[in-house]
């Protein structure tokens, strides 16, 4: 079995936000807060590492990146309501409680926010 060591910095992070949304971030006030990996398919793995930041911490014109012809951006509550909502199927699969996943970030800014030393 081959195993890769992935290295993430926030100067990565940032550039592909930047390419995919069009947000430019602080890099200091990135927030690293959940990180998880899996097994899809057999012998092909899945990691996943989330940020949240602050939209004060942004600049740039919210847009879907040169590669995607068809895409919307939403609100949560929007979202939820939207036909484009996630299935079931998908919150198993990545998020079992998208409500959590959501609080965990909001915890990770609040917790970087409070520390005298930023994270």
């Amino acid at each position: 079995m081959k195993y890769r060591t992935w290295r993430v910095t926030t100067k990565g992070v940032a550039r592909v936000l930047e390419e995919e949304t069009g947000l430019v971030v602080d890099l200091a006030a990135l927030t690293s807060f959940f990180d998880a990996w899996g097994e899809p398919v057999n012998d092909m793995y899945m990691v996943g590492i989330d940020y949240a930041i602050e939209v004060p911490n942004t600049t740039g014109v919210l847009q879907a990146g040169f590669d995607v012809s068809d895409t919307r951006f939403f609100s949560p509550l929007a979202f939820s309501a939207s036909p484009s909502a996630l299935e079931k199927l998908h919150i198993e699969r990545f998020y079992p409680d998208l409500e959590w996943f959501i609080e965990i970030a909001w915890e990770a800014l609040d917790t970087r926010a409070s520390s005298p030393t930023k994270q």
